[in-house]
């Protein structure tokens, strides 16, 4: 028996909330119905009375003479809109008359038959009669709508304050909440063993911790749906919150889904998001100065005019991503996959590309001064116009890249292939040329492949002092 009620209670939490839905569907179709009907039977009664007032003015104003539509139309006469005639004119007259020496006085009203025509009304007529109503009700209406146009901005900026407030609430409690579960109730440590733990059945601790760790991840992602439904979307609340999963560690545990997430103008300046999967997202304009995105999955990722100095990139999945005009300066790409990515504009001075995978990326303008390229791959890469001066790009594979108008001046060349598209001869020869020694040239191109082999020596050991000063001064800050 026991079974049977614990099944039917099952059943019927399955089905009652689906009542309820089709139930507040229906009445929400029910209502639409009715609004139209109002809104259909409203326009009929408009058009009515429109027609109705026209029609009663035409005969009301205007004598009906044949046609009663016919043009011109001949107004009253007690209207005062055309002319008219004033026909009777009285006059009282006294009259007196003499009888035996007395006078009698006879008072008379006559009646003069006399046509005196009334002018139409001139347009000052007019103006004197209307001008005066029609600025009261002109100000009139001016002052209504000034009055309703505040409040509803008032109406307007209590229901956004009510919104920020709402929002500023939900997140102060969340991370109350995610503060005791950290410190009080030792979540990430007790993560951490279970995860650690070889045994077949789950202890206690493993089944609370997963249980919080559910509770944890389906809080955070309704913030997000929060702050993502707000108007214009709430970025630095949405940011402050990833920042802090990434920095307690919690960011890889949950497994979050933040593909085609959006965090435009997001501050996340050192933010550790290290392995997080960003594909798709949107990060354009983003400040990730100092980031940590060592193995992150951003393919396809928005990261246009993005700031990323000096961010930790190693090994990030970059494939068809969009860092045209971002800022990479100082920034750690070695390992990275940036195949068919497009970098046009981006800043890459001083970056550290080491055996990273740029195959047919866009770097057409690209500013790579001094970057380390060394064992890169760039096989059909595009670097028209794109400034390489003192880069590394040793062992570096370039066959098939457009190097049109692109400056090689000081770079280093050991073992590279240089088997390229649009490279001429002057690129490699003047006074800042760059150092060859084991290269593949194009046949065209008539220069001693080993040409700087005596001088590189001395060449790489200011250059790698130079490198190891720039990593110094990365560590201070």
């Amino acid at each position: 028996m026991s079974d049977l009620c614990s099944e039917f209670l099952k059943k019927a939490k399955e089905i009652f909330p689906k009542a309820r839905l089709k139930a507040a569907t229906d009445t929400e179709q029910q209502a639409q119905q009715a609004q139209q009907g109002r809104e259909s039977r409203n326009g009929v009664w408009t058009v009515v009375i429109v027609v109705a007032v026209i029609v009663g003015g035409r005969f009301l104003l205007f004598k009906v003479e044949g046609n009663p539509f016919q043009l011109p139309m001949n107004a009253r006469d007690w209207t005062g809109f055309g002319e008219s005639y004033n026909n009777n004119i009285s006059e009282v007259v006294e009259k007196g008359t003499e009888t035996d020496g007395k006078i009698t006085k006879k008072t008379e009203k006559i009646t003069t038959t006399e046509k005196k025509l009334q002018p139409a009304k001139t347009l000052w007529d007019w103006m004197v009669l209307l001008l005066a109503p029609a600025t009261l009700a002109s100000f009139g209406f001016l002052f209504q709508s000034s009055q309703e146009r505040a409040k509803r901005d008032k109406e307007e900026a209590d229901k956004k304050r009510d919104a920020d407030q709402q929002r500023e609430q939900a997140l102060q409690t969340y991370f109350d909440q995610l503060s005791e579960l950290l410190v009080d109730k030792q979540l990430l440590k007790k993560s951490t063993n279970s995860e650690t733990e070889a045994a077949p059945d789950k202890p206690a601790s493993r089944i609370d911790a997963d249980a919080a760790l559910g509770v944890v991840k389906a809080k955070t992602l309704t913030l997000f749906r929060l702050f993502d439904n707000a108007v214009p979307t709430d970025i630095p609340r949405k940011s402050s919150v990833l920042a802090f999963l990434g920095d307690t560690e919690l960011l890889n545990v949950l497994d979050l889904d933040l593909q085609f997430s959006h965090w435009e103008n997001a501050n996340l300046r050192r933010a550790n998001l290290s392995g997080a999967d960003l594909s798709g997202a949107d990060l354009s304009d983003a400040d990730l100065s100092f980031a940590k995105l060592g193995g992150a999955k951003l393919e396809r990722a928005n990261l246009t005019n993005a700031n990323l100095t000096n961010a930790d990139l190693s090994f990030a999945k970059l494939e068809r991503a969009n860092l045209s005009g971002a800022d990479l300066s100082g920034a750690d790409l070695s390992d990275a996959k940036l195949s068919f990515a497009k970098l046009g504009g981006a800043k890459l001075g001083g970056a550290k590309l080491e055996r990273a995978d740029l195959t047919n990326a866009n770097l057409n303008n690209g500013k790579l001064r001094g970057a380390d390229l060394r064992h890169a791959i760039l096989t059909n890469g595009k670097l028209r116009g794109a400034d390489l001066s003192d880069a590394d790009l040793s062992n570096a594979d370039l066959s098939n890249a457009n190097l049109s108008n692109a400056n090689l001046g000081g770079a280093i060349l050991i073992n590279a292939n240089l088997r390229v598209v649009g490279l001429i001869q002057e690129q490699l020869e003047g006074e800042a040329q760059p150092f060859l020694c084991k290269v593949e040239l194009p046949k065209e191109v008539k220069i001693n492949p080993d040409r700087d082999c005596e001088k590189l020596p001395e060449i790489l050991s200011k250059q790698r002092f130079r490198q190891l000063v720039r990593a110094v001064r990365k560590y201070q800050r």
